[in-house]
């Protein structure tokens, strides 16, 4: 996995909101979605309005 870093900006990826765009967010996207927990905000890479597969399929794509 890549790992991108960056400091006082918004990152797209940046699930846990930790800097850092990584395997974590990765995880807690997993764990979102399938507990059904659409809490985080941050998860809708994709601006649809909804987390799911498709959130989760661009950030895999974007780690690898």
């Amino acid at each position: 996995f890549t790992t991108l870093s960056c400091n006082n900006t918004t990152l797209i990826f940046d699930i846990n909101n930790d800097g850092v765009i990584d395997s974590t967010d990765l995880s807690y996207l997993v764990l979102s979605i399938t507990n059904n927990n659409n809490l985080e905000i941050e998860g809708d890479v994709n601006f649809d309005q909804s987390i799911d597969i498709f959130d989760l399929l661009l950030l895999s794509d974007y780690l690898n």
